[in-house]
């Protein structure tokens, strides 16, 4: 909408053919600026990674709730109800004693964090192309 706005306002005498020409150079633009820099912020520091101590922490903040159905060995007395603690910066995942590293999984369910993470690079795929 605000692409056909700003034709009618000031590219009105324009074909929209001609307008659409344009617009493929600025879109691109933009599209590797919004790429390089979340592959810059990524790669910048531990706590921009996605790995399983960010994932869980960011589900823990999103307000997702464990799922122990599948994973009932992995309940215990910490945050949340869980075996584990996590701290995330830096990203780090402390098992205690009965406690492994597959009851990290108790969190999968929950998509929203990845979702919030990924945003940019999928704009920038769904202005480049």
């Amino acid at each position: 909408i605000w692409l056909l706005l700003t034709k009618y306002i000031f590219y009105g005498k324009e074909k929209m053919r001609t307008y659409v020409c344009w617009m493929s150079g600025p879109l691109f633009s933009v599209s590797l600026l919004v790429g390089i820099t979340w592959f810059i912020w990524t790669f910048l520091r531990d706590e921009n990674e996605w790995n399983d101590a960010i994932q869980i922490y960011d589900a823990e903040e999103a307000g997702c709730g464990p799922d122990f159905d599948k994973y009932p060995h992995c309940e215990g007395d910490k945050a949340n109800g869980v075996c584990f603690e996590v701290s995330s910066s830096p990203p780090n995942i402390h098992f205690p004693p009965g406690c492994n590293t597959t009851c990290t999984r108790v969190y999968d369910e929950c998509l929203n964090p990845f979702v919030l993470w990924v945003g940019p690079l999928l704009v920038s795929l769904t202005l480049c192309f």
